[in-house]
């Protein structure tokens, strides 16, 4: 339907709007209708204002709260009377089509079948492409965009999951944190632990203690650390 909507040849309203109601016989024909019709449609008339001489909207909820009964109870009832062409009777909680252009079976089968069939072959290659590049753990990413627009890179971006599997990123020890800082510039305990405030005192103690035994830290007076060049 929504293809059909976007190549304008039917509006499809697939919105809720309002009831309409009209009675298709006059008033006082009631009293020829069988009693359990003409029962009905009085309390039609009663609690739809003008619904005897045009169409009126309405709302089955409300009439449903006044006469006490359920609003799937009061639409059968009304689609009942419609058959029996006493009501005209559209419910607005249902989807609603209207033909734009000559209703022509062939050309829909044919012309806009094709061209709908194109559409979804379409969809369903873009997302196997899709799902090729997600699953894809041989190339680097950036190179497969690139190449699906059309573009050629011989370099991998360094950046996406491909490349760091490929070049995987070692994970900074305390050791490394103390000896990059001290590479900077020398500094005491104190100084090294608001630096690297994540880490609790203790482990940074023990870290100074294993590197001056390996000697790659000295003292450089009694309470300062640097590297041992």
């Amino acid at each position: 339907m929504g293809f059909l909507h976007n190549q304008e040849v039917i509006f499809w309203n697939n919105y809720k709007s309002p009831s309409t109601i009209e009675l298709k016989i006059p008033a006082e024909e009631l009293e020829d209708l069988p009693p359990k019709d003409a029962y009905f449609i009085e309390l039609l008339l009663r609690n739809i204002s003008g619904v005897a001489t045009h169409k009126v909207s309405f709302s089955e909820e409300s009439l449903s709260a006044k006469l006490g009964v359920s609003q799937q109870m009061i639409k059968d009832r009304i689609k009942e009377l419609q058959k029996k062409e006493w009501l005209e009777y559209v419910d607005g909680s249902t989807d609603s089509i209207k033909f734009l252009r000559p209703r022509d079976s062939r050309e829909i089968q044919g012309k806009y079948w094709n061209l709908f069939e194109k559409i979804q072959r379409n969809k369903i290659q873009k997302w196997e492409e899709m799902k090729y590049f997600i699953q894809d753990k041989d190339f680097c990413k950036m190179r497969m965009i690139l190449t699906y627009f059309g573009e050629k890179s011989s370099d991998n971006c360094g950046k996406c999951s491909f490349c760091l599997s490929q070049n995987p990123v070692k994970e900074k020890t305390l050791s490394d944190e103390v000896l990059e800082i001290l590479a900077k510039n020398p500094a005491t305990f104190d100084e090294l632990s608001v630096k690297i405030f994540w880490h609790e005192k203790e482990k940074i103690y023990e870290t100074l203690i294993t590197l001056l035994n390996l000697e790659k830290i000295k003292m450089l007076n009694y309470k300062t650390y640097m590297i041992n060049e």
